[in-house]
């Protein structure tokens, strides 16, 4: 099969019983994915993080009859220590029960 290939096209055979190959195939994507042609340097500035707009997804939620009301709430950083800690009342209300059952 190799000699059918195009010339200078990097490939390599893989074995699929004992993963001979994967080794070279890891150095090829390595070697692709770092060169000098594939750095975004001169296209940060037209990739930028904004925030979702999602007011789009309330509509569609609204038009498909979604019966809850999943309003998104940002939490920072400093919050997130407490949710770690936060029980759902459900918790609360089996343990209850289970209590109740074992007394």
């Amino acid at each position: 099969i190799e000699p059918t290939l195009p010339a200078g096209i990097p490939h390599v055979f893989i074995s699929s019983v004992s993963g001979l190959g994967i080794d070279v195939l890891k150095d090829i994507l390595w070697t692709e994915l770092n060169k000098e042609s594939n750095r975004l340097e001169g296209h940060i500035e037209s990739i930028a993080h904004r925030p979702k707009d999602m007011s789009h997804l309330a509509e569609e939620l609204r038009e498909e009859g979604a019966d809850e009301d999943l309003s998104v709430e940002y939490i920072d950083e400093d919050d997130i220590e407490d949710l770690e800690d936060f029980e759902y009342e459900e918790d609360w209300d089996e343990e209850e029960e289970n209590d109740k059952e074992q007394q």
